[in-house]
């Protein structure tokens, strides 16, 4: 697109340059005059060239200029637009792959210590220590971990297959970015959007574009002027006894469009719609930036605080491992205990882990909405 703009640009420029033409006239001419038998013949051989430079066409040639200009910065602002779409699909395949490998690591964790609780509840159960019913409860856990872990290895399957596709190839190691501390503040991120949003450029470019066409095409109803010159050499013209004849001529041209059936109106016509049309497309692009971005806004601060107390959580969690680890140790506790704490732990860590693929997917989101691609590059 950006090349076809570029190309509507050049022809633009086109309209202020002068044409130019040359032709040579060669040829054989017979005149038979009534009443005489004999008839004259003579070689003609002409040559000429003319100039003709447009001086005034109703500012039509300022308006296309203008038109193609922003045609130009439009199809700049959408190769810009595709860029971010294809970086946001790279960055959603690779938080999602390293989501799903970690996620899956932790539940096959989930399931061997499933196993092993279920192996303790066994020997109680052989010992009489707990109730058949007691015993269901976590043969019914080991189904449920079972489960979780063919469920995480599907997810993790799909991001594969996904992350071949879009960025190519096998990651054997994903190190995931820092997490952000930014607290975007809502008033200057709607600024900074609406002024540098990729799309929201693209269809404001268009509008100007369209609406530069309408003067254009309105420029059609005014006076033209033409500057027009020519060169004329006529060789052994007969009725100058075959002498040569060199000619030089300019003019102003001036024509005033009267009546065209009705072409131009409906030309016009066409534009101001087309304008129109333009008009109401940055309209709803703006309302569907702003819809987008303060609720992607919401979701970053929402996962921001979650994250943040998935980690205090989880800081919880293993001192209570631990904890419960040194008193296994010294038979203080018993072991099902020790296992259980194990998966509470590692289930807060699949949480966060999801929390956070969420929180870094908004703060880059967020960053392309407004407009911010320098880091791309």
């Amino acid at each position: 697109r950006l090349g076809i703009a570029e190309s509507t640009q050049g022809e633009a420029i086109g309209n202020y340059l002068p044409s130019v033409s040359a032709s040579w006239q060669i040829g054989n001419k017979k005149s038979r005059v009534e009443g005489i038998k004999k008839s004259e013949s003579t070689d003609q051989n002409s040559k000429q060239l003319s100039l003709h430079q447009p001086i005034f066409n109703g500012f039509q040639s300022i308006h296309h200029s203008h038109s193609s200009n922003y045609l130009v910065l439009a199809a700049e602002a959408e190769l810009y637009e595709t860029k971010s779409m294809v970086i946001m699909s790279a960055i959603d395949s690779f938080l999602t792959l390293y989501t799903t490998r970690k996620s899956l690591e932790l539940y096959k964790k989930n399931s061997k210590i499933s196993q092993d609780i279920y192996d303790h509840v066994t020997q109680r159960l052989s010992l009489k220590v707990i109730s058949k019913n007691d015993a269901a409860n976590y043969e019914v856990d080991i189904l449920r971990s079972e489960t979780d872990l063919l469920e995480a290895k599907k997810r993790n399957n799909h991001a594969e297959a996904m992350f071949d596709t879009v960025i190519g190839g096998y990651a054997n190691e994903l190190e995931i970015p820092e997490i952000p501390h930014v607290t975007f503040n809502s008033q200057h991120s709607i600024t900074d959007a609406l002024a540098n949003n990729p799309k929201l450029q693209r269809l404001s470019y268009l509008e100007k574009s369209a609406k530069a066409n309408v003067a254009r095409e309105k420029g059609g109803l005014l006076p033209k002027a033409t500057l027009v010159g020519s060169l004329e050499k006529q060789e052994d013209v007969l009725y100058l006894d075959n002498k040569d004849v060199n000619t030089s001529q300019y003019h102003l041209d001036i024509s005033i469009p009267i009546f065209k059936k009705g072409q131009r109106y409906v030309q016009i016509k066409k534009a101001i719609h087309e304008w129109e049309l333009s008009q109401k497309e940055v309209a709803l692009g703006k309302e569907d930036l702003l819809n987008t971005l303060k609720t992607t806004l919401q979701t970053y601060h929402s996962n921001k605080a979650l994250h943040a107390s998935y980690k205090q959580l989880e800081t919880l969690a293993l001192e209570k491992v631990n904890r419960y680890r040194e008193q296994v140790d010294i038979n203080a506790t018993d072991t099902i205990s020790f296992l259980v704490t194990q998966k509470e732990l590692h289930t807060i860590q699949i949480n966060a882990l999801v929390v956070q693929k969420e929180l870094l997917s908004d703060y880059y989101k967020i960053r392309l909405l407004l407009g911010d691609l320098a880091w791309i590059q």
